[in-house]
């Protein structure tokens, strides 16, 4: 039977469908695994290969990927996602690019890292092994909402909206998004180059 509880993440209120679900969504059961503390946005969770990991429909994924897709959406062919910081937990979408296993290769020879002993099986592993690309996208688009790419227009008028205390979990429902997707809006961690206040006015309840 449903009860109503309050998100662990958001601090939304949602329908419980079962005993001991404490997360409204997915995607707020992910990022409650991520550190945004600092530049790098770290994985807390499980980890294999030094590269976090995140389990979708009893499947470990990597976490910098699902970072990626609920970001920018499905990256383009059999791309991998890599890093630009150099660091494998980090999963802050603006560190992470889409490449070949090529490019990867070359990254690496580039930063110095092929002493580190990663063999290559292993870095298919992380990148591909942990779900294909073709399967992850079919989990993933069945599993969650993804962040779409909104206008400036857009971006402006969610940031107002909070700002002025309209209720958050009624923001993402006005422009069909998850309710963490409004708030990293909110408080500027995503669309930074984009206007509008910073200040999110509807609070946590204690």
């Amino acid at each position: 039977m449903s009860a109503l509880t309050t998100c662990s993440h958001c601090d939304n209120p949602f329908e419980r469908t079962h005993n001991g679900q404490t997360f409204c969504s997915v995607e707020c059961r992910f990022w409650s695994k991520v550190d945004m503390a600092k530049s790098c946005w770290e994985w807390r969770g499980s980890s294999t290969t030094g590269y976090g990991t995140f389990s979708l429909n009893g499947r470990p994924h990597l976490a910098h990927r699902i970072a990626w897709i609920l970001h920018n959406g499905e990256p383009p062919g059999d791309s991998m996602i890599l890093h630009n910081c150099d660091n494998r937990l980090c999963c802050n979408p603006d560190h992470l690019y889409p490449g070949s296993h090529q490019n990867n290769m070359d990254d690496m020879t580039s930063r110095n890292r092929q002493s580190a002993g990663t063999k290559h099986s292993e870095l298919l592993l992380a990148n591909r092994g942990l779900g294909r690309v073709s399967k992850l996208k079919k989990r993933v688009r069945s599993t969650l909402r993804l962040s779409k790419k909104l206008s400036t227009e857009q971006v402006v008028a969610i940031r107002e909206a909070c700002a002025s205390g309209q209720c958050q979990g009624y923001v993402a429902k006005r422009f069909s998004l998850h309710n963490s997707t409004v708030s990293n809006i909110a408080r500027g961690r995503t669309y930074k180059n984009i206007g509008g206040p910073r200040t999110l006015a509807y609070k946590k309840r204690r």
